[in-house]
């Protein structure tokens, strides 16, 4: 479970960048490839806070886990 919400990040990582950007275009006075960014990284918190949320008292518990160094 931990190398699949690893891998969650590192992908939503990725996507959050703005390769394609738009040139001059613009959404309300904001260039495209900023609110590109901005909706990723929105979406990027709200999947993490969720992943926080749901699974942080299960590896917490968990026995396999590393000490904190």
């Amino acid at each position: 479970m931990r190398f699949r919400i690893g891998a969650l990040i590192v992908v939503l990582l990725l996507l959050q960048v703005p390769w394609l950007a738009a040139g001059e275009q613009e959404i309300g006075g904001v260039p495209v490839w900023a609110a590109y960014a901005l909706a990723g990284a929105i979406v990027f918190s709200s999947i993490v806070s969720f992943c926080v949320a749901r699974f942080w008292e299960r590896f917490a518990d968990d026995p396999d886990a590393e000490a904190g160094d």
